[in-house]
């Protein structure tokens, strides 16, 4: 596969891409749209006929969180907006630690 296009929401970033940026000696076009999720950026490849919409997990989301909402995203059936993921990401109960393994204050 060898991208294309990459696409994100212009009001996520802090500042615009370069219309093009140079990836392992081959031209990717970028381009920002306020239509777009800002928890979504887009890749394309095949001339536009193949697409991938990725989550973007926000940085201050905690490690457990963003690896949950990652998994999820591979499930099919889910919520399909990326606020609905990272939302069920957020509702899994955290794992306890069995009382064996913790350590003696």
């Amino acid at each position: 596969m060898r991208i294309e296009r990459f696409t994100y929401s212009l009001d996520a970033w802090d500042r615009p891409t370069a219309r093009k940026l140079v990836v392992r000696d081959r031209v990717v076009r970028t381009g920002g749209f306020r239509s777009m999720d800002p928890l979504v950026v887009c890749l394309t490849w095949d001339g536009g006929a193949r697409r991938a919409d990725l989550l973007v997990v926000p940085p201050e989301t905690d490690v457990l969180t963003g690896a949950r909402a990652l998994r999820l995203c591979t499930r099919r059936g889910l919520p399909r907006s990326p606020q609905m993921v990272l939302a069920a990401a957020r509702s899994t109960p955290l794992p306890q630690v069995p009382q064996a393994y913790r350590r003696a204050v």
